[in-house]
């Protein structure tokens, strides 16, 4: 199903990119996502993290197969230059919110396309983001928004019973959703403690978007 795809893929170049989908809801023809960008890590050498990023793609595992086999190759050859021009050129793609959206919709419009028997772009246009700094109120809103899309659009009455959400994923147990829904935050008395309670988020990262990308009724 599309919107499994979609799922999967979103998962997969998150962790490839080294951005983390805090929250997120796939509709019949748009998706929601709530990112946290981090800053690059300093003094980043070698090719052994990018081997250790392309384990990521499971989905797309020719790209990741392919990638690696130029790795391998450049080494036995002592190609040092043209290695570190595949590893820099792989490392512009890292903790990059515009990175992580191309790739991702790149690869699911090439999957689509396969399976469905046809050419050409899905996206209307290029995704739309807001910049969210800091913890508080505000990412709560976003969140709070993203979740109650299908509520909105009139498919469910209970956010928790729509499956391609951040938060019905949570609810069904999924550890991954509920660390970005239910995770630690620091309260009003600069206590820490985790809640399991309907709209509890709170981050304390710098980077973080939220975003609304428009298909042509996609995810059928």
């Amino acid at each position: 199903m599309e919107k499994d795809l979609f799922h999967s893929l979103m998962e997969e170049y998150s962790l490839f990119c080294g951005v983390r989908v805090t929250s997120y809801c796939i509709m019949s023809n748009h998706f929601h996502l709530a990112v946290e960008v981090p800053k690059p890590p300093e003094n980043l050498t070698g090719h052994d993290w990018l081997l250790e990023r392309l384990d990521a793609l499971t989905v797309s595992y020719p790209v990741a197969s392919i990638t690696r086999k130029k790795i391998l190759k450049f080494l036995e050859e002592g190609a040092h230059e043209q290695l570190q021009e595949l590893v820099d050129g792989y490392k512009a793609l890292m903790w990059d919110l515009s990175s992580f959206m191309k790739l991702l919709k790149q690869r699911f419009t090439m999957r689509y396309n396969k399976t469905n028997d046809r050419k050409g772009t899905l996206w209307e246009s290029r995704f739309k983001s807001t910049w969210v700094e800091g913890p508080g109120n505000a990412l709560t809103a976003i969140s709070t928004y993203i979740d109650l899309n299908p509520v909105r659009a009139g498919i469910v009455e209970d956010p928790a019973d729509y499956m391609w959400s951040s938060y019905g994923k949570a609810v069904q147990g999924d550890v991954k959703a509920m660390e970005g829904i239910f995770q630690e935050y620091r309260d009003r008395f600069g206590h820490t403690r985790r809640h399991g309670a309907h709209r509890v988020r709170g981050l304390e990262s710098t980077n973080l978007y939220s975003m609304r990308n428009l298909a042509k009724g996609l995810f059928g």
